[in-house]
């Protein structure tokens, strides 16, 4: 316990916050006597130096201080906690903080640092619902290493996304405050070929990301092969007279219709 009490700075400041004394404890956690004045006077008046204020600091420790009024011999009690440094919180993904172009559902890491080699509970939070939400906390983990979680609920493209991280040693609790932007959407349809195409049915094959589900595709027709504006409401015109499937029924109950017969059509400008 001596050995705790060496090496202490101890000072001494008046009520006019004039320091009186310093000085450090030797080995036996003893300093050397000091003087202090409780009031001087003259013939007019007495003016009063108490309370005084008496701090003590030591390395590794918080200082503490305790205020008196000296007017007799007194004993003072003055206790020192060990000191506690916050942990820290670093952003290693995604990186730099702010930035774009990332996947959905990403693993997103940090690094938890505590000079003091504290166990360390690493809290994520996200205010993806609209209100901050925790979502995971991963418990006694060692200080000063890389701890990691997924965010499932950021699945959807093109949408910037808020997170929090939070680091608690059992005595201070930090944050960390961080945002991205997933990447856009990158789908496609395969060229049909022939492009000029004079038979049903018309295959079509798209290309996307294997997390989507669910692919509509969007087609326009021309009758020209030129002219493809067409008005963005009820684009599709069903009663377009140029193109109609139909239905070829053998009435001929008697005989079978071969592979390749002939069928007439007369067109005309007529209803």
């Amino acid at each position: 316990m001596v050995s705790q009490l060496k090496e202490l700075r101890l000072t001494s400041t008046d009520v006019f916050n004039e320091q009186t004394a310093s000085e450090l404890t030797n080995s036996t956690g003893w300093i050397q006597q000091q003087n202090i004045t409780e009031f001087s006077e003259n013939s007019s008046s007495r003016t009063y130096y108490t309370n005084y204020t008496i701090n003590v600091s030591k390395s590794g420790y918080a200082p503490s201080s305790q205020s008196e009024n000296i007017t007799d011999s007194t004993t003072l009690y003055i206790t020192l906690e060990v000191a506690n440094n916050a942990p820290t919180i670093d952003l290693i993904n995604p990186s730099p903080n702010g930035t774009t172009d990332i996947n959905i559902q990403p693993t997103c890491q940090i690094w938890a640092n505590d000079t003091d080699g504290d166990t360390l509970n690493v809290t994520w939070a996200t205010n993806e619902s609209g209100s901050w939400v925790n979502k995971h906390t991963n418990t006694s983990i060692t200080a000063n290493s890389t701890v990691s979680y997924q965010f499932t609920d950021f699945d959807t493209f093109s949408k910037t996304y808020y997170w929090m991280a939070y680091a608690d040693d059992g005595m201070e609790n930090v944050s960390g405050w961080f945002y991205f932007a997933t990447e856009a959407i990158d789908t496609s349809v395969d060229t049909i070929s022939p492009y000029q195409v004079t038979s049903s049915a018309v295959s079509v094959s798209a290309t996307g990301p294997s997390s989507l589900d669910n692919v509509t595709l969007w087609y326009r027709y021309s009758t020209d092969n030129s002219t493809w504006e067409v008005s963005i409401q009820n684009w599709w015109n069903s009663s377009w007279n140029y193109r109609k499937q139909l239905n070829i029924t053998n009435n001929n109950q008697t005989q079978v219709l071969e592979e390749g017969f002939s069928v007439s059509f007369t067109i005309s400008n007529g209803g």
